[in-house]
């Protein structure tokens, strides 16, 4: 009887380890949401001021949801997209000028890097402006940077907005060698904002897999690539002005 009972309590503790491991290792799917959602480039970028993207995000909170904001860039040719709850965002069709995409992600390039970017040990996350590093980079006409930052709202204290965010790049080149070339520039660029490369726990693809899908740990607090910003952080992350 002893013997029976202890196999059970044994049976008890490996289930709670692996319903543990399996919550942190989940990441949230917004197809699996069982709502909507659309992607669309900001035609207007003029338009999206901090007081509009608090009021979008509080409206992302109330629904529990996530949204995802992509920068773009060609050579010398960027864009501004969004990704989110298609009802939402159908109600700012003409104020932010939305073009509705077909995905850009699931097009196939000769060589790809994907990482994931969060703050470097110690330090604290500093605003900047993004697109100052991305333009000392120097893309060539066919060389393509992807920037995806996928914002989570929760309240803080007082009801100000707080933004569990990941941030995710992809690298697209002509030639194998200029990968690590723009890896470098970007990373160099990005040290006035504490922020680097973390250390990889997927591999390349699948975090090309995990931007395609805009998945995201849940929940994002127990999580190192999870990063804490302000309604200005992230102004300053997807400007591209």
């Amino acid at each position: 009887m002893v013997i029976w009972l202890l196999l059970f309590f044994i049976v008890i503790l490996i289930s709670f380890v692996l319903a543990i491991r399996s919550l942190r290792h989940y990441r949230e799917n917004p197809a699996r949401l069982g709502v909507t959602f659309s992607l669309y480039l900001i035609q207007n970028t003029s338009a999206l001021t901090e007081s509009l993207l608090e009021e979008l995000n509080r409206e992302v909170l109330e629904k529990r949801l996530v949204i995802s904001f992509e920068r773009l860039y060609k050579g010398d040719k960027k864009a501004l997209i969004i990704y989110g709850p298609s009802l939402l965002l159908t109600n700012r069709v003409e104020k932010l000028g939305l073009l509705e995409l077909e995905d850009y992600a699931i097009r196939t390039h000769l060589h790809t890097q994907a990482l994931e970017i969060g703050v470097k040990a110690n330090a604290d996350f500093q605003a900047t402006n993004f697109h100052l590093a991305v333009d000392r980079i120097g893309l060539q006409d066919q060389e393509q940077l992807w920037w995806q930052v996928i914002v989570q709202p929760q309240i803080k204290n007082k009801g100000e907005i707080e933004l569990n965010s990941l941030i995710r790049v992809v690298i697209h080149t002509q030639e194998v060698s200029r990968l690590a070339q723009i890896q470098g520039l970007l990373m160099s660029g990005l040290e006035e904002s504490h922020l680097t490369r973390l250390p990889q726990t997927h591999s390349s693809k699948q975090i090309l897999k995990f931007y395609k899908e805009r998945v995201a740990f849940r929940p994002f607090s127990t999580n190192k690539e999870s990063l804490l910003l302000n309604l200005n952080d992230l102004f300053g992350l997807i400007s591209i002005a």
